[in-house]
């Protein structure tokens, strides 16, 4: 891979679609309930940036055919990765 990289740095970016679903999984816990309950606005969120994520990977970066993907807006994607950042 380092081989095939254009700078010689290996980034998730770089890895293909299976292995980079690992590292998000091992990055961003999936949230669970638990007996002290749960902020369902964060789990929200993170579910939503999970999809996003895999709209993009998906289209290769391509936000029009992302935000197709979600039923989005192009603009509406937009402001939800702005406040995703």
């Amino acid at each position: 891979m380092v081989i095939l990289s254009e700078d010689s740095i290996i980034r998730v970016e770089s890895l293909p679609p299976n292995i980079r679903s690992f590292v998000s999984d091992q990055k961003i816990p999936r949230p669970t309930l638990t007996d002290e309950g749960i902020d369902l606005d964060a789990a929200i969120s993170e579910f939503q940036y999970r999809l996003i994520d895999e709209a993009l990977r998906r289209t290769n970066g391509n936000k029009g055919m992302a935000a197709r993907l979600l039923g989005l807006s192009k603009a509406e994607l937009a402001a939800r990765l702005r406040r995703n950042s």
